[in-house]
């Protein structure tokens, strides 16, 4: 039987089989739930979302811990602090996502699709007899949602890695030097709310918002599993089309031969498609972070270091030029007169 492959820092004499396949027990019993779940919030049931990904931390959590105390791992006080910083970036996000950006997303999704010329939900309603509330017709409106917003959040974590105005909401996803289920939590509402803006896109072929917002809910939740050092061997063909923590801990790695790598959410083939795939190099192990570390465990600064550099640099430009660049072209872009 082929032995799963192992995370740089874990010594191979070490690591039981079971601590590489409880990960993947755990994504694999959780996403069919998730994806129920997003079902029944598409038909009107209440979101569930929140608990599941409390759920999903909680059990990711729990097996990092009892993996590091049956091999007699420290877990390191850095570890903790970053992590307790991740879960209160994680904490603001959620509070002004309900609050703001998923209100004011759905608003304007339904305005999107209440004034397109194309009605793609009624349209395959009416291939099971023009019955909105068809199983069938559900079911194939999700799946087409998932791929168009699994794409569109391709683009739109690419342009997040080029766009200076992006990356600095962005950035706060890549700022731990750790890689553990509290990473997938690290997450910007300013970044979650340019994803909603670009999935929002998909509304203009007539799909609603709540499809469109359930196929986010999914593309995200998947991301939980994916944070793990640990990296069980899947099928080949499973690792070609999909995203996995093999492939996702490379795009947190700062090396230069994997920065702007590896953007999928669900899928990897977008990657391999517009020649932004990479493999993990094995004489170069992922070591993760920033180029430039930010350097705290405060909450609001992290949420917000990268944006202030931004605007500090906006406000001491030379020119409009320059001050235009700062904002629009790639992060830590400096004008040639300054190189």
């Amino acid at each position: 039987m082929t032995k799963p492959s192992l995370s740089a820092d874990v010594d191979a004499t070490s690591n039981p089989k079971v601590f590489m396949t409880a990960p993947k027990i755990v994504a694999l019993v959780l996403f069919p739930i998730l994806v129920v779940e997003t079902l029944m919030t598409t038909l009107g049931a209440t979101d569930p979302s929140l608990v599941i990904l409390g759920f999903g931390v909680a059990a990711l959590f729990l097996i990092e811990i009892f993996r590091r105390w049956f091999l007699k791992e420290p877990v390191k006080r850095d570890v903790l602090s970053d992590a307790t910083t991740s879960l209160a970036v994680s904490a603001i996000t959620r509070f002004l996502n309900i609050l703001l950006v998923f209100p004011l997303g759905f608003i304007w999704m339904k305005f999107l699709t209440e004034h397109t010329p194309i009605n793609l939900e009624q349209g395959i309603a009416n291939l099971f007899g023009g019955d909105l509330n068809n199983g069938w017709a559900i079911a194939l409106t999700l799946a087409l949602a998932l791929i168009g917003v699994d794409f569109l959040y391709y683009c739109a974590h690419r342009v997040g890695h080029r766009v200076e105005l992006a990356w600095g909401s962005h950035s706060v996803h890549h700022s731990s030097e750790h890689y553990n289920p509290s990473t997938a939590i690290r997450i910007s509402f300013l970044d979650e709310f340019w994803d909603v803006v670009a999935i929002s896109a998909l509304c203009l072929l007539g799909i609603g918002p709540l499809y469109v917002i359930g196929a986010f809910s999914i593309v995200l939740l998947y991301q939980l599993p994916l944070h793990q050092t640990w990296s069980p061997q899947l099928p080949r063909w499973y690792e070609y089309l999909f995203n996995t923590p093999h492939h996702h801990r490379i795009h947190h790695a700062f090396q230069k031969v994997y920065i702007d790598k590896n953007f999928g959410g669900i899928l990897i083939i977008w990657d391999r498609m517009f020649g932004s795939f990479v493999g993990i190099d094995a004489l170069q192990p992922p070591n993760y972070g920033l180029t430039i570390p930010v350097g705290t465990y405060n909450p609001l600064k992290v949420l917000f270091s990268e944006l202030g550099h931004m605007g500090s640099k906006v406000r001491q430009a030379k020119s409009a030029s320059a001050a235009f660049g700062y904002v629009f072209k790639e992060p830590y872009w400096e004008p040639a007169s300054k190189n």
